[in-house]
């Protein structure tokens, strides 16, 4: 170490550098991490475009990382002598570029797993510090570079731009998703040229940059690398800036043979496992089960414009929690890379393993959080969960960008061993090559953390779904069909999908009802609404919306039969045109519409996430009065027609949930009470509302969220083995009622 005057006056030298050539080498490396990690993070950012949602983030994690991991274990012990820097990053590329079009022309989702895994990544890309031969290469790289305070520049700098890979991947996906999964991967697979162009056109060379008679002491708080001599020109062959040739013909040219043994890089290594290994695979470890595994499961309801004004613009479905996360994550670790690049002092040696120990606390946290709930998710509460999740992420991030900066930096400016003098050329070669062992063999360390985390994430992330309550009522990417769609209820069911993300088509014989209410919907979103005019009176008509619901859809999830009429008339006097019509279309349009839309519900439909088909009966079903004065006025006129046609229905849906479950379809009736609709218009008008509340058990009658309620339940995976069941939403109407018959 040198006194405080010594540093100062290294400090001043180093400002007297040329800064275009620091400049262009802080750009070079900091591309050079960009360009290295941003497909990863293009991948990642399209794996729910790629895969099914279902799918586990972790199963993306360990197809990504594990042949990345296997090129990281075995490349630095396998190769023997210099590293030829041009032919890697050329021969990097190809492979990268290459091996983006399989997954940009693969059609099937698990083809896409395994592609992404045997033909990409392994090769090229890491996983925000998963090292592959890309970051080795790099990293190795770096150790060319003299002095220490230049090298340890290079090593910021790149660090740096694989922080800033998070953001500008996302962003790039954001962009190209617009065009298709196809065209986007497509698009994104010419970044690696980047690559070779920076190398060649942009980084300068060792010995431009080494110009500046700079002392051999290093910043405060580090540790001395080797003490540098000018390159050769033919050590600058080797970096590839000239032809590259290979080890052999370099040895010869130089006179100096140097390979490490395996012997040797053991005897490196041991020092490096406690020091620097175990704090950065602590930190990968927790940081990527968080991510992977609790991250998805941090969801909450939907924030309300009037509760919430600001969340409300950020979130607008469950489904925009993870990337919010991700976006925090990833500014985080951009913030935390680049504090050697923005000029802040690396942490004490001392303190590497701190990271870590934080991280252990955040994963704690928020997996608490997740399972059980620390603080309310309603009101209050609501907020402060979000806040606490916000800051412990932003932790997270913190956290994992500060040791992988920070050990890698320390690896790059440590001292060759004490007592090795470098006084010939084997000696200077044989310390060259020792660093760049050294900072390339951290990699596993990484790699292995997120590796691991890769398996535990999976597990993890199913047993918190499935007892995370928004995931248990997620209809969110689910395509639906609502009949009586255009009003009542059918409008309050079709709400509730909409605004909870599904795509819904809702079918009537009103056009104008029905571009009202997709008009509204959709101004709300998240979700989509679209409409079809139809006739289900007939089995022609039922045949018809099916057969254009198939040309607009190749899977149906969810089929919600609520069209349906009502008829009042004397017991005397009651027309058979009051049977055939209210029978025809409340109970024949419900056996054929399903009917002609089972071969959509059964696709791709399983046990565990089965289609489903909703009746909507009503509890005119199972009482045996006819009569009820608050919907019929009180003449005499009886409901004969209706409330048989509600009982049958009771009864068809028992006999289709007998036939439909083996098909892995569920079928079940909600029986609403009085609810607000045209049907029940007339008695809202004769009584008022008032008074019809007054006659309910509960004080009140239905509103839009009763039957939202019971409509995503029975839409949700929290309802998937629930099948051939009748569920009344009256308020205690039926079992209340004391009307009396008037025959």
């Amino acid at each position: 170490m040198t006194d405080s005057k010594g540093e100062i006056r290294k400090l001043s030298q180093l400002s007297q550098a040329p800064r275009s050539l620091l400049r262009k080498l802080g750009l070079s490396f900091f591309l050079f991490g960009l360009i290295n990690n941003v497909l990863y993070v293009i991948i990642l950012s399209a794996a729910l475009d790629l895969v099914p949602p279902s799918t586990p983030k972790g199963i993306i994690a360990f197809c990504n990382i594990f042949p990345s991991l296997l090129v990281k274990l075995g490349w630095p012990y396998l190769l023997r002598g210099r590293v030829r820097y041009a032919m890697r990053l050329v021969g990097c590329a190809a492979v990268s570029v290459l091996g983006m079009w399989p997954i940009h022309a693969a059609a099937g989702h698990m083809l896409r797993v395994v592609l992404i895994s045997c033909d990409y990544h392994g090769f090229f890309t890491n996983a925000d510090g998963a090292v592959g031969l890309g970051e080795l290469t790099f990293l190795q790289l770096s150790t060319r570079y003299h002095p220490p305070s230049v090298a340890g520049h290079s090593v910021g700098y790149f660090a740096s731009g694989t922080g800033a890979a998070g953001l500008v991947g996302a962003f790039l996906w954001w962009e190209l998703r617009g065009l298709g999964v196809r065209t986007g991967v497509g698009l994104s697979s010419v970044l690696p040229l980047v690559i070779p162009l920076t190398y060649f056109l942009l980084l300068p060379k060792p010995s431009a940059v080494s110009s500046v008679d700079l002392p051999s002491t290093t910043l405060p708080d580090s540790v001395v690398a080797a003490e540098y001599t000018a390159l050769s020109s033919n050590e600058e062959d080797a970096l590839g800036q000239v032809p590259v040739q290979d080890t052999a013909a370099i040895g010869a040219k130089t006179g100096v043979g140097v390979a490490l043994s395996m012997e040797d890089k053991w005897r490196l290594v041991k020092p490096l496992v406690g020091r620097y290994m175990m704090p950065l695979f602590c930190v990968y470890l927790f940081e990527y089960t968080i991510n992977q595994g609790i991250a998805p499961t941090l969801i909450y309801p939907v924030p309300t414009p009037a509760e919430y004004p600001l969340m409300s613009k950020i979130i607008h479905s469950i489904r925009d929690y993870y990337p919010l996360w991700q976006l925090v994550y990833q500014a985080s670790v951009f913030l935390s890379r680049s504090t050697l690049s923005l000029g802040l002092p690396p942490l004490p040696a001392a303190l590497l393993s701190v990271p870590a120990i934080v991280q252990a606390f955040v994963l704690l946290i928020l997996a608490l959080e997740s399972a059980v709930g620390l603080f309310d998710g309603g009101g209050d509460g609501g907020a402060l969960a979000f806040g606490l999740v916000f800051g412990l992420i932003s932790i997270e991030g913190i956290c994992g960008g500060l040791a992988y900066v920070n050990v890698y930096h320390r690896v790059n400016q440590e001292a060759d061993a004490q007592g090795v003098t470098l006084d010939t050329e084997e000696s200077r070669e044989r310390a060259r090559q020792e660093r760049e062992f050294k900072i390339g063999s951290i990699g596993i360390a990484d790699g292995a953390g997120i590796l691991l985390a890769s398996i535990v994430s999976v597990p993890t992330e199913m047993k918190l779904c499935h007892l995370n309550i928004p995931s248990l009522f997620n209809v969110q990417g689910k395509v639906a069909v609502v009949t009586g769609g255009g009003s009542g209820i059918g409008t309050m069911i079709a709400a509730a999908y909409v605004q909870n993300g599904a795509k819904v088509y809702i079918a009537a014989r009103k056009e104008k009802q029905l571009k009202d209410v997709c008009d509204t919907l959709n101004a709300k979103g998240p979700g989509s609404c679209h409409y079809f005019i139809a006739d289900l009176s007939t089995k022609a008509g039922c045949d018809k919306l099916a057969a254009s619901i198939k040309e607009r859809e190749s899977k149906v999830d969810i089929l919600v039969n609520n069209s349906g009429i009502s008829w009042g008339a004397r017991y005397e006097d009651f027309p058979e045109v009051g049977w055939d019509r209210v029978l025809a279309l409340n109970v024949k349009s419900i056996f054929y519409l399903t009917v002609a839309l089972t071969d959509v519900l059964a696709k791709d439909a399983t046990s565990h996430e089965p289609a489903r088909v909703i009746n909507i009966s009503s509890i005119a079903g199972l009482t045996p009065i006819p009569y009820d004065d608050r919907l019929t006025g009180g003449n005499g006129a009886g409901l004969w027609s209706y409330n048989t046609s509600k009982a049958a229905v009771n009864h068809l849906t028992t006999q289709l949930a007998s036939t439909l479950t083996s098909k892995h379809i569920t079928v079940n009736a909600i029986l609403p009470g009085i609810f607000p609709s045209k049907m029940t218009a007339f008695g809202f008008n004769r009584s008022g509302e008032d008074k019809m509340s007054k006659e309910n058990p509960s004080g009140r009658l239905g509103d839009p969220r009763d039957m939202a309620g019971v409509a995503l339940f029975l839409a949700s995976p929290a309802a998937a083995y629930v099948t051939g069941t009748h569920i009344v939403v009256d308020g205690g109407d039926v079992i209340s009622t004391k009307a009396k018959a008037k025959l």
